[in-house]
């Protein structure tokens, strides 16, 4: 969406989606994974539910039961908002809505399985947004997340001044010849550093190598909103939004090693700001996949080094029936010599950086899909599906560049992974929800029989993190109320700086 919206307020935003929302046909596809796939069949001890055929997908209808927690349900309370049906000027009636809404994840599970394509988590955030703005009384979690954002630039009561203190390199500071610029976040900068230290020292190891030009960390970095958008509380997230785009749109590229923060600048900015981004958005991941595999030019495909073809054998000029790989697309390349010796491990596909990427991809997709000659479904809409998949062999792309790695795939992978509950304000305001999504996840992740879980997002890492090591309440490892998993949940930037000298 290049169009800026200017003032959108959630009414106004719901109004706007209207179209798309009266494309609900409460057809209820939308609670399950592998909607595609009745028959397959999966691992794990029966206790009562096996991990075969379509699952239930989304945390909050499977967790609570009640027809008001899935999604068709949330899309009947916006159109009943709309109508006038539901009085948000009813005390009552608005602090009902907020105990169901705020239970969502928004983690896209319903918009990736809707064959009509709704875009569930832009029409749950606006309705959000209604109830914000209808002066709704919001957890003291949620509210004091707006209030510290406001006053600090982040949400954890920290001083904005001692952002970078944790950078050891003070050089790539505010560097004002650097093209690239890394953008840490709130979580990274304040509570998980051994993120961001360890993200600065892998790009400082390629920067000396020549593999990558230098970057920037810039004093001025503000909280991206992501949580505030997620809760509707717009009036501070379009504030920190506005100001981040003044200051990274001087930059080439901007990195992320948080999944949140990549998507909200890359999704959310271009709706609420009021200038255009004009940066290039990339998680580091994302950036690092074009030096850690042949990134096929002519489909996107990433295949594994020392490739001379294309391992798409539909890819329209590198297949093995076709052309070799040029010889400047094996140069500048991260070799990884060191072998993994910590045993299998399993992949989570963050919500943020696969289902809303996805989602996004069809969306685009969508809008090009004219009718008219080449702008047709075949010719634009299908090809996208191959852009989705694309995205999520990417990070397993990367682990597969590590010697010795064996990856285990949990179930639910991809674009109908299983959240593991922390997006959408659920864990700082339903943390024993968040736990229980999170111990699911990592239920299904034991089954594989890997004692370690990779992912690409920090709010994963912190959530799975918790529930591997404590109980529901707090309790130190071995709890009884504590989890079955007792693995470990790993960064792959953690990884990767681990494994490359």
């Amino acid at each position: 969406m290049t169009e800026i919206k200017e003032k959108v307020g959630g009414k106004k935003r719901l109004e706007e989606l209207k179209a798309e929302l009266y494309r609900c046909i409460h057809c209820r596809a939308c609670r399950f994974s592998y909607s595609g796939e009745p028959d397959r069949k999966g691992i794990g001890e029966h206790k009562g539910v096996l991990y075969e055929g379509m699952l239930d997908g989304c945390p909050a209808g499977h967790h609570f039961g009640w027809e008001g927690f899935w999604n068709a349900g949330r899309m009947w309370m916006a159109r009943a908002v709309l109508e006038g049906d539901l009085d948000l000027e009813d005390e009552k009636t608005k602090q009902q809505m907020y105990e169901i809404l705020f239970r969502c994840p928004t983690c896209g599970n319903c918009s990736m399985q809707c064959e009509n394509n709704l875009p569930t988590v832009d029409i749950n955030e606006a309705l959000r947004a209604c109830l914000y703005e209808a002066g709704v009384e919001m957890l003291p979690k949620h509210s004091g997340l707006r209030k510290l954002i406001d006053a600090k630039n982040n949400p954890y009561n920290e001083e904005h001044s001692q952002r970078t203190d944790w950078v050891p390199d003070k050089a790539v500071i505010d560097d004002p010849d650097a093209k690239i610029a890394y953008y840490v976040g709130c979580t990274a900068s304040y509570r998980m550093k051994a993120m961001a230290n360890a993200t600065v020292e892998l790009l400082n190891k390629l920067v000396k190598k020549g593999i990558i030009p230098k970057y920037t960390i810039l004093t001025d970095e503000v909280c991206c909103g992501s949580v505030v958008f997620r809760t509707g509380q717009w009036d501070v997230a379009k504030k920190v939004a506005n100001e981040n785009i003044k200051n990274f749109n001087k930059f080439e590229k901007v990195l992320f090693s948080c999944a949140g923060c990549h998507r909200t600048f890359k999704i959310d900015y271009p709706k609420f700001g009021e200038q255009p981004p004009k940066y290039q958005a990339l998680h580091v991941v994302e950036f690092l996949a074009d030096y850690l595999t042949i990134h096929c030019p002519a489909c996107g495909k990433y295949n594994d080094l020392g490739s001379e073809h294309c391992g798409n054998d539909f890819c329209p000029k590198y297949s093995k029936n076709g052309e070799k790989f040029p010889p400047e697309l094996t140069e500048n390349k991260i070799i990884i010599t060191k072998k993994w010796d910590k045993g299998p491990v399993t992949w989570h596909d963050p919500c943020h950086t696969i289902r809303h990427m996805c989602h996004s991809l069809k969306d685009e997709a969508i809008e090009q899909t004219t009718g008219e000659g080449n702008d047709n479904m075949w010719k634009v809409y299908v090809p996208s599906i191959f852009e989705r998949q694309r995205w999520i062999e990417m990070p397993r792309a990367i682990m597969r560049a590590i010697p010795g790695l064996e990856l285990k795939e949990m179930y639910r992978i991809g674009e109908n992974s299983l959240c593991c509950g922390a997006g959408g304000g659920v864990k700082a305001g339903y943390p024993d929800f968040a736990w229980d999504c999170a111990n699911e996840r990592l239920e299904e992740a034991d089954a594989t029989g890997a004692g370690i879980v990779m992912t690409m997002c920090p709010f994963c890492e912190l959530n799975m993190g918790q529930a591997a090591r404590e109980g529901k309440d707090g309790s130190p490892e071995g709890a009884s109320v504590g989890g079955k998993y007792k693995g470990k949940v790993l960064d792959l930037l953690e990884v990767l700086n681990e494994m490359i000298d």
